[in-house]
């Protein structure tokens, strides 16, 4: 029942006996005469009187037949009861008045205590997603610091594999590629996916040799089609932009044979990647390894998204002969794996499947020294690098059951 329909009904059983107890009110003199008035308001006989003094810790009273009235120190009527059951109380005079208040009190704190557990329930929900996001980012900056580590500490197979001029920053790359929605600066004509690697640039790329985009030899160059098709490259190294122009930032390269998928086609230049974010930070991107870093459209970054684009006249049509992958001593591959002596058997046989499939080759094993133990995962997971040294190209294997994991 509502709450306004409990005060209708509270009006109606009550407002005769109100009305005359307020009326009678003003010719009274005294608490006796009070306590008698209202008693008689509420339908009940008065016949015998008895009268009980105020005490240290008790109220005045005046006893009617079987009713007690309850005078405080105001000389106010504060109560009265039939024996042990109030038949007025709080400025509530009847029974039935005393009934609609306690259901009106009743409700209204059911209503309290939903809206309580509603909030509780958002609170939680808000909690939890906080926790989730809270654990992701720690993961994440744990396994960034574990590379860092690894790269850094004079005593680890990385260090000892990398380059003086090896870039630390490059490791820090932790953005997973995200929904891939198009930006406003370059439309998106398909939406498909496609997994790229990492690869730092290297010197000697095909790029610096390419014409301009725009150019008359650019555009004499044959270029494919059919967008979404898979082609492969034929440069050694094919340098990947933030957006068609030289002057975009690179996030890595294409070696020789790797295949792509082309998305869009814009002069003389292939989009190979749907968008996806690239973890601007300070207005710069992490994912930037060398040239034009900037957050903007310009670079081919909108609203912190953006797609990998290549030279088209470096794509071909038709998947070219594998080169002969020339024979390594699989042991002397990983024989600067941590945990040699209790792995040895596996590490062996995860970077022959490796060397095999066509996702590594030698030279990074070479480069890496082998297996290295992860400090994240702890005991039994060890990692590698292929194709480059960020986050993006590392490896991992349960070394418990051979299994590679991403």
């Amino acid at each position: 029942m509502a709450k306004g329909a409990f005060v209708l009904r509270l009006r109606d059983l009550s407002i005769t006996a109100v009305f005359l107890f307020a009326s009678a009110w003003g010719a009274t003199a005294g608490p006796k005469e009070d306590c008698e008035t209202a008693i008689r308001s509420l339908g009940y006989p008065v016949s015998s009187y008895e009268f009980v003094e105020r005490g240290i810790f008790t109220m005045e009273r005046h006893r009617f037949d079987a009713l007690t009235c309850y005078v405080n120190r105001e000389g106010k009527v504060d109560s009265i009861y039939e024996r042990d059951d109030p038949v007025a109380e709080d400025g509530f005079f009847g029974v039935a008045a005393l009934k609609l208040r306690d259901e009106i009190t009743r409700e209204a704190n059911q209503e309290i205590d939903l809206a309580k557990e509603q909030r509780q329930k958002a609170v939680d929900a808000a909690q939890q997603q906080y926790d989730t996001i809270n654990a992701r980012i720690m993961s994440e900056m744990s396994q960034s610091l574990e590379d860092v580590r690894a790269r850094s500490d004079p005593f680890s197979a990385v260090s000892r594999s990398l380059e003086p001029n090896d870039d630390l920053a490059a490791s820090e790359e932790t953005e997973e590629l995200g929904s891939l929605e198009t930006p406003s600066l370059i439309p998106a004509t398909d939406t498909e996916n496609e997994i790229t690697s990492t690869t730092p640039k290297s010197q000697g790329e095909a790029e610096e040799t390419t014409p301009a985009p725009g150019s008359q030899a650019e555009q004499a160059a044959a270029a494919p089609s059919s967008p979404g098709k898979r082609y492969w490259v034929t440069s050694s190294t094919l340098t990947r932009r933030t957006c068609p122009s030289p002057r975009c930032g690179s996030v890595g390269w294409f070696g020789e044979g790797q295949s792509v998928k082309v998305f869009e086609e814009r002069n003389g230049w292939a989009r190979v990647t749907k968008y996806y974010f690239t973890n601007c930070l300070n207005g710069f991107s992490e994912y930037v390894d060398s040239g034009d870093a900037r957050c903007i459209p310009a670079n081919g970054i909108t609203n912190g998204k953006f797609a990998e684009w290549v030279y088209m006249r470096h794509l071909f049509a038709e998947r070219p002969a594998r080169p002969t992958e020339p024979t390594f001593d699989m042991e002397e591959l990983v024989k600067g794996s941590d945990n040699l002596g209790l792995h040895k058997d596996v590490f062996v046989a995860a970077a022959r499947e490796l060397i095999n499939s066509g996702t590594c080759k030698g030279q990074d094993f070479i480069k890496v020294g082998g297996w290295i133990r992860s400090l994240q995962r702890g005991e039994p997971f060890y990692f590698t690098y292929c194709g480059g040294s960020t986050i993006a190209n590392r490896l991992y294997l349960d070394a418990s059951t051979g299994q590679i994991l991403k």
